[in-house]
C-alpha cells in the first residue's frame, strides 16, 4: 500500500514539473522527488533514513559545486572562438581535475554511506541518481510544449 502511494505521488508529480513557472520552485519540486524516489527504491527505514540524508546532502552539495565548476569550464571554452595552444592546455588539465576531483568525492562518500547503510543499498545508491534523472528528463520532454522553440 505504502509502495503504490509513494509511486502514484511521483507519477502525479512527474507530469507536473513542466507546468511549474519559477525555475527554484522547480528545482524544490525535483529535489523533494528525488528524495522520496531514493527513499523508496533503497527502502529505508525511518533510521536508516535518518543518517542516510545528512550525508548523501553534503555528498550532493560538494557534487553540485564541482559540477557548477565543469558548467562554468564549458561555458568559458565556447565563448572562445580561438584559443591558443597554452589556453587549449589550461583547458583540458581544467577538465580532467575537475573529473579527478568528481571520483575523488565519489570515492570518499561511497566509505561514508557504507558507514550508514548496507553495502547493498550502497551499491544500488551508485544508479539510482542516473535512473532518477532519465525519468525526470523523460517526463519533462513528454510534457515539453511543442509551439515553444526554446525548450527544444
Amino acid at each position: 500500500m505504502k509502495f503504490l502511494i509513494i509511486t502514484c505521488s511521483l507519477l502525479l508529480a512527474f507530469t507536473s514539473l513542466y507546468a511549474q513557472p519559477d525555475s527554484d520552485a522547480r528545482d524544490e519540486r525535483i529535489e523533494s522527488l528525488k528524495v522520496a524516489f531514493i527513499t523508496e527504491k533503497l527502502s529505508l527505514s525511518s533510521k536508516e533514513a535518518q543518517v542516510f540524508w545528512p550525508v548523501y546532502n553534503d555528498f550532493s552539495d560538494q557534487m553540485k559545486a564541482i559540477k557548477d565548476k565543469q558548467r562554468d569550464l564549458a561555458k568559458s571554452m565556447r565563448a572562445k572562438t580561438e584559443l591558443t595552444d597554452q589556453e587549449a592546455e589550461k583547458l583540458i588539465l581544467d577538465q580532467v581535475q575537475l573529473r579527478q576531483q568528481e571520483f575523488d568525492l565519489t570515492k570518499k562518500y561511497i566509505g561514508e554511506f557504507k558507514r550508514v547503510l548496507p553495502v547493498k543499498k550502497v551499491a544500488r545508491l551508485m544508479t539510482l541518481e542516473d535512473e532518477f534523472r532519465a525519468i525526470v528528463m523523460q517526463r519533462l520532454r513528454e510534457g515539453r510544449p511543442r509551439q515553444n522553440p526554446r525548450l527544444r
